[in-house]
């Protein structure tokens, strides 16, 4: 498998810190396939989707049962867009629909969703399924994900507390933030080659953090 997720970098602000592993591959093995279709609407096989991520229970109740905790979660998942003039919001699918005797799903997005994965030229984000799927915690997907959004600097400055609410951890503590953040490194370093994390830190106190790569991306 080496399928390429593309999509603009607009969706790298929609909060999926409440997805769980499984959850998050799924919904972007979905963005993977609709990739450059023009399609409002898809289907999938169970089969297809089990193969995209790599999935291991042969449990078909457990599989429909992810597909559905998958899209009750997307129904609450926003895309907010602002500019100086308007602030947009809007879901990402507006129709989710499972087969039980066929074992297909078929999904609509929302119009105003389409151009995040339709002919997307500038401002995108881009990653091997395969390496996504790879990652076991939904936090090191996302470090993962915008890491490769930044692709072409080599590098990725966070505010700390941006930092937090993306990850969902602002109430763990400092010891199992730190903690967390090192195992997050950690699981990343296979795909980033010297991946280097450099602490901002004012008057004493950490306020961020820069991501450096040793190389800038294609």
């Amino acid at each position: 498998m080496n399928e390429v997720v593309k999509y603009h970098n607009n969706m790298n602000l929609v909060n999926f810190n409440h997805f769980t592993e499984v959850e998050f591959n799924i919904f972007f093995a979905v963005c993977q396939q609709m990739r450059d279709k023009n399609l409002s609407e898809i289907e999938l096989s169970f089969e297809k989707i089990k193969e995209l991520i790599d999935y291991k229970s042969t449990s078909k109740e457990r599989f429909i049962a992810d597909l559905k905790k998958t899209y009750k979660k997307l129904l609450v998942s926003t895309m907010p867009i602002e500019d100086e003039r308007e602030y947009i919001e809007f879901v990402l699918f507006t129709r989710y629909r499972v087969d039980k005797i066929k074992e297909t799903i078929s999904i609509r997005t929302n119009k105003e969703f389409e151009y995040v994965l339709n002919a997307v030229i500038s401002n995108f984000t881009r990653f091997e399924l395969e390496q996504f799927v790879s990652l076991s915690k939904t936090n090191s997907k996302t470090i993962y994900r915008m890491l490769k959004q930044f692709r072409m600097t080599g590098f990725w400055t966070i505010d700390y507390q941006e930092f937090l609410d993306l990850m969902g951890i602002e109430n763990w503590g400092k010891a199992n933030i730190n903690k967390e953040f090192k195992r997050i490194v950690k699981d990343l370093e296979p795909f980033f080659n010297n991946l280097v994390v450099e602490k901002v830190k004012k008057g004493g106190k950490q306020t961020g953090a820069i991501l450096k790569l040793n190389w800038k991306f294609d």
